[in-house]
């Protein structure tokens, strides 16, 4: 197939669909750098295609450059908002960032997701580690977790059970 996807790119080289095939090829032969490329090229030729800002979005972020990963995990979400694996993502680096608009993209994967576990649990701990915990939507978030059949840590219920009695 990355024959054919070669071919076509040669006939028609402004197209971005085929640059993005290339490079999800590459990805899959873990040719990160070509990949890379490709998903550029496919970004030259339409700034808008949000899978590929999703691609160089993962591939920063297991590259360990957060600030790159953040910027195409903003840009996908501005062209994709309904994704709640975005929003998660995006929530996870503000979160290493102690940035507080982490709650904000949690509030919205479990706006989308209601049944998702994971982000009930990281909005619980996050309500809980604000400067003045909001202790109601933490226990709240926290039974909502459990609901969802996520299997909260002993240590974080722990913890904000205890601001409940504080």
């Amino acid at each position: 197939s990355r024959e054919f996807f070669q071919k076509s790119r040669s006939l028609n080289p402004d197209n971005f669909i085929i640059r993005y095939f290339l490079a999800e090829i590459a990805l899959k032969q873990y040719s990160y750098p070509e990949a890379i490329e490709g998903y550029e090229r496919c970004l030259f030729y339409n700034p808008y295609f949000w899978p590929a800002h999703l691609r160089l979005a993962i591939i920063s972020e297991q590259g360990n450059k957060l600030e790159k990963a953040k910027l195409h995990y903003q840009k996908a979400i501005s062209l994709n908002p309904d994704s709640s694996f975005i929003h998660y993502k995006l929530g996870l680096i503000y979160i290493q960032e102690n940035d507080s608009r982490a709650i904000e993209e949690f509030k919205q994967v479990v706006r989308l997701e209601p049944k998702d576990g994971a982000g009930h649990n990281n909005l619980a701990i996050l309500y809980a580690s604000l400067e003045k915990p909001n202790v109601e939507l933490a226990i709240r978030h926290l039974e909502e977790a459990k609901r969802c059949g996520y299997k909260v840590e002993k240590q974080v219920e722990d913890y904000v059970r205890s601001l409940n009695a504080k």
